[in-house]
């Protein structure tokens, strides 16, 4: 959570590939609202996890879906390519702070972020990880999607990430890095 994964699913949906997404999480995401901030401008980009079928993933063939780390364990076997958005770790704390009103430690983001790369890695159904760069596909975009070798019209894609959205990034951050 908060290291690009929804502006990335909107660079590829804006490029033309297919995603999947669910009303209700687009409400979850205005719950989120404190005044004029708002935790993902446009949308949140994943499933309802109660409404995804993730043990019949094939009707999502060739679609973008989004799976949060804790959910990884439950996808049902599959051929897989995986696009894992990796941030600066104080970076996502903050950043979760801000959008959701709770504390998150860095040994926390620590030990999901390395638990989710090592159950990828240990499946036999993941047949690509692609590791983003949060920094990287905001400043250049257009490069980091070319290393996906996935059907998006880059050209267009390469447009939607603004570097103003990078609200906590060095430079900005309360405490250090």
């Amino acid at each position: 959570m908060r290291s690009g994964t929804s502006m990335i699913m909107e660079m590829l949906e804006a490029g033309g590939m297919d995603v999947h997404k669910t009303a209700t999480r687009k409400d979850w995401n205005a719950r989120y609202r404190q005044g004029d901030y708002l935790p993902n401008p446009i949308d949140l980009y994943e499933p309802d996890y109660g409404d995804w079928k993730i043990e019949s993933p094939r009707e999502y063939d060739g679609m973008a879906v989004k799976v949060l780390s804790p959910f990884i364990p439950r996808m049902a076997v599959h051929d897989y390519r995986v696009c894992y958005m990796l941030r600066n770790h104080e970076e996502i704390r903050q950043s979760f702070e801000a959008a959701f009103g709770s504390v998150m430690t860095i040994n926390q983001i620590e030990r999901v972020e390395d638990e989710a790369i090592k159950q990828l890695k240990n499946r036999r159904d993941v047949a690509d990880i692609v590791y983003l760069d949060y920094k990287n596909v905001v400043h250049n975009p257009a490069e980091s999607l070319g290393r996906l070798d996935w059907p998006v019209n880059i050209e267009i894609a390469a447009k939607i990430p603004i570097p103003d959205n990078y609200r906590f990034r060095e430079g900005r951050l309360v405490v250090g890095l």
